[in-house]
């Protein structure tokens, strides 16, 4: 399996996570509210758990012929190279580039690339593809 490893440590958002529980139960027992600590703990062990099952998640990894590109925050993109034809990489801006996939049933399945830091910077997630995947088209945008 090739793994596209995130540029950013994830522990950072559980620490977060756990800093914003602790100014929200001070915030909440200040106001009287009944039960602080039961709906912080609430909140918290909800991002904790969603940290756990998502935000430990490489940027992209190959296993098999399926690529997956983690962009997003639940579940990530795939692609099955047994289906693909070809492969294009375009720049739509500064800050969204787009992988497009044209199936060999003739339709198109386009990936808008969004994460910066993951995926745009340097090309990383395109370089990755191209070396581990498939081959990538690059497209020039029409601006």
């Amino acid at each position: 399996m090739e793994v596209l490893e995130r540029n950013e440590n994830p522990k950072r958002y559980f620490l977060l996570a756990i800093g914003m529980g602790a100014l929200l139960v001070s915030n909440l027992q200040r106001l009287s509210i009944p039960y602080p600590f039961i709906l912080v703990g609430l909140l918290v062990g909800l991002c904790i758990l969603l940290w756990v099952r998502y935000g430990n998640k490489p940027a992209a990894w190959i296993k098999g012929d399926h690529l997956y590109i983690f962009n997003g925050l639940f579940s990530p993109l795939t692609l099955f190279k047994p289906e693909i034809e070809e492969l294009s990489y375009k720049a739509v801006s500064n800050s969204e580039h787009m992988l497009i996939a044209k199936l060999k049933g003739g339709s198109n399945q386009s990936i808008l690339i969004h994460d910066r830091k993951e995926h745009i910077k340097g090309e990383r997630l395109a370089a990755f593809i191209h070396q581990h995947f498939m081959a990538i088209k690059y497209e020039t945008s029409n601006k």
